[in-house]
């Protein structure tokens, strides 16, 4: 079992909250707020009283028989299981929320703040080389980096 401390807090704007564990990355609003993102359930401009970024397993089967909920059932199947109340915003990821980091910056009253969590089992760089050189050749494993920003 993956051993990730648990923070919950209060960000101090937008009335949101902030809850990590081992499974999720979770804030929630007292009332909705506008939201741009390209999050697979309800990406896009919205409003929405939360924001998820769930943990989810390493697929590593390559049999095709292997039948899975589309992406959007499993956040809300998980969302409800939460309770969360309101419209969610959400993504997901297999990277370790032990990768979760968080960045606040405040200046002349107004404040950003960053959520990250990042699968490094692909590690590449903005500007990196690609690792292979034609469409025909076998594409690398995927790897993500979920980016939430708050102002």
């Amino acid at each position: 079992m993956i051993s990730v401390r648990e923070i919950r807090k209060n960000l101090g704007f937008n009335s949101a909250g902030l809850e990590v564990t081992k499974d999720h990355v979770h804030i929630d609003f007292s009332k909705p707020v506008e939201i741009l993102s390209s999050a697979i359930l309800n990406g896009g401009f919205t409003k929405a009283s939360n924001i998820v970024n769930m943990k989810i397993p390493q697929n590593k089967s390559t049999d095709s028989s292997n039948k899975f909920p589309s992406p959007e059932t499993t956040i809300e199947k998980y969302i409800e299981s939460k309770k969360w109340k309101g419209k969610s915003v959400g993504m997901m990821t297999a990277a370790n929320m032990k990768s979760f980091r968080s960045v606040r910056a405040d200046k002349n009253g107004v404040i950003v703040q960053s959520f990250i969590t990042m699968g490094i089992s692909n590690a590449r760089r903005a500007g990196d080389p690609a690792d292979w050189k034609s469409f025909n050749s076998q594409n690398p494993k995927p790897g993500t980096i979920n980016i939430i920003l708050g102002t």
